[in-house]
């Protein structure tokens, strides 16, 4: 018995052989240690393979990548600037969002959160000092729109997924919208 199975023994009183059938998680050396130490295979995580396919649609789409683009640098740029992020507060209480690359869902509510105070930005990038520019346009804002809704209806997809005895099939059928139909 090694080490970290006479630990496990003694905190659950059980063999980890006697119910580890396999082990679930991404393709890091963390987890392929442990996949050694335990013996069991390692199957890739669901959600990871969601993140890569929802990275590989963002890449294959010009537009939605350069407006989750121009989005995250605007988003960036009155986070971490003093002046902006300051005013920001005075004119909304909501507080700006950045993806972050381990969640794809982060792209979602980034662009949800621009689009909710999008006029708050314009007015602070019209001001004087401050570092980012925006796209005031309205082309600019029916894309973020766009690029959103095709975010929410994959979100629609997770959170159905997230419920209780849910398939991957059952999903699909209930959601009933082809990626391709809200492409930008």
């Amino acid at each position: 018995m090694g080490h970290y199975e006479s630990i496990f023994y003694r905190v659950f009183n059980t063999n980890t052989h006697d119910w580890a059938v396999f082990l679930i998680g991404d393709n890091c050396a963390l987890n392929q240690f442990i996949e050694n130490l335990m013996e069991v295979p390692l199957i890739g995580c669901y959600n990871l393979k969601f993140k890569l396919q929802v990275q590989r649609i963002v890449k294959q789409d010009p537009l939605m990548r350069n407006v989750i683009q121009d989005v995250q640098n605007v988003m960036r740029a009155c986070r971490n600037g003093i002046k902006s992020s300051a005013m920001l507060r005075k004119l909304e209480r909501l507080s700006p969002l950045v993806d972050n690359p381990i969640r794809w869902s982060a792209k979602y509510h980034m662009i949800a959160r621009f689009n909710e105070i999008r006029e708050c930005l314009i007015t602070i990038a019209d001001t004087d000092g401050i570092d980012f520019s925006i796209d005031g346009s309205l082309s600019f804002s029916y894309k973020a729109l766009k690029c959103e809704k095709m975010l929410d209806e994959i979100n629609q997809v997770t959170l159905e997924l997230q419920r209780k005895h849910s398939t991957l099939a059952e999903c699909w059928n209930s959601i009933n919208v082809p990626i391709n139909s809200v492409r930008m």
